[in-house]
């Protein structure tokens, strides 16, 4: 999914590939839904995907994950209360 933290909606991917879509296809009619959450991982898309996103009958469903299910599976420790890009990280794994 695709929230686009810390971006203005206008800069996200599905903006840019509606766009791009739009233009190949040589219409205005291509509609692409950011149905992205912030911290969401694969197991909330799958909760998701049945009630509240096929009910919108899309043509297809791009569904990408990758940090968000790994952050959220591991244990981080760091000293800082707030977890940025630019933040110490230590990440133990389990042996």
């Amino acid at each position: 999914t695709t929230f686009g933290v810390h971006l203005p909606h206008t800069k996200t991917y599905p903006v840019y590939l509606q766009q791009d879509l739009n233009e190949r296809l040589r219409t205005d009619k291509s509609e692409v839904i950011n149905a992205g959450l912030t911290g969401s991982a694969s197991a909330e898309s799958l909760h998701r995907l049945f009630p509240q996103i096929l009910p919108l009958n899309p043509d297809m469903v791009v569904i990408y994950h990758g940090y968000n299910d790994i952050f959220s599976r591991i244990l981080v420790t760091t000293k800082m209360t707030t977890i940025t890009s630019a933040d110490p990280i230590r990440i133990i794994l389990p042996a």
